[in-house]
């Protein structure tokens, strides 16, 4: 579909815009090895990111407990 419109938006903008077998051939290859790595490499970087925004909430927990921890142990505790 996307090809199609692209080969069809060539020849629509300029009259000169001829297609021939060499760009049509070259065309369909950008898009299948395009294709090919989107339905590769998308998904896979969809769970790495997902991965790091877990790390990076564990980090942040962590480092914020040692934080509040140290406040702790530095605040004078009165019994009343």
């Amino acid at each position: 579909m996307i090809t199609f419109f692209t080969f069809l938006t060539y020849v629509l903008v300029d009259e000169t815009n001829v297609l021939s077998a060499n760009k049509v051939f070259f065309a369909v290859a950008v898009y299948n090895s395009m294709r090919q790595m989107m339905v590769s490499f998308v998904p896979t970087a969809a769970a790495a990111t997902g991965e790091l925004i877990v790390a990076m909430n564990r980090i942040e927990v962590r480092l914020t407990l040692d934080l509040k921890q140290k406040i702790l142990l530095m605040t004078p505790f009165f019994n009343l």
